[in-house]
C-alpha cells in the first residue's frame, strides 16, 4: 500500500494536470491508482476525527481541496464568506460566484440560507 507522501504525490499531479485537488471519487489515474477513492477516505477519516493534523493541514492547503465536496462544509465556506464580505462590504453573494481558489461560495451561501429557513 502506498504511503500517504506517495498518495500526496499522485494528488499533486492531479493538480498540475487540473489545477484544483477537487477529485472525483470514481476518478483512477492513466496508471490505475484509484485517487478518488484515497481522496474519500481522507475526508471519511477528518469526518471521524481519525486524520492526524499535520496531514489535515497538508490536504486542506492544496488549491480546489473541499472537505465536504458538496460544498456544504462550514469550515470549508465561512473564512470565505468573511474574506468576501471584508472584500465587497457585504454578504450577498451572487449564486453562481466561484471565489479565487475555485470554491463554489455562491453555492455554499444560497445552501446556508436554505438550511436556515428550513429550520426557522
Amino acid at each position: 500500500m502506498p504511503s500517504f507522501d506517495e498518495w500526496l504525490a499522485h494528488l499533486d499531479e492531479y493538480i498540475a494536470e487540473r489545477g484544483t485537488a477537487l477529485v472525483s471519487v470514481s476518478y483512477v489515474t492513466a496508471s490505475g491508482v484509484k485517487l478518488g477513492s484515497w481522496v474519500s477516505r481522507q475526508r471519511a477519516s477528518r469526518r471521524q476525527g481519525k486524520l492526524p493534523p499535520e496531514r489535515e493541514a497538508l490536504l486542506g492547503a492544496l488549491p480546489g481541496w473541499l472537505w465536504a465536496p458538496d460544498g456544504l462544509d462550514w469550515d470549508d465556506g465561512y473564512p470565505r464568506l468573511e474574506a468576501y464580505a471584508a472584500e465587497h462590504g457585504n454578504t450577498s453573494v451572487p449564486r453562481g460566484y466561484i471565489t479565487a481558489d475555485g470554491y463554489p461560495l455562491g453555492k455554499w451561501v444560497s445552501a446556508q440560507r436554505a438550511h436556515h429557513a428550513a429550520h426557522q
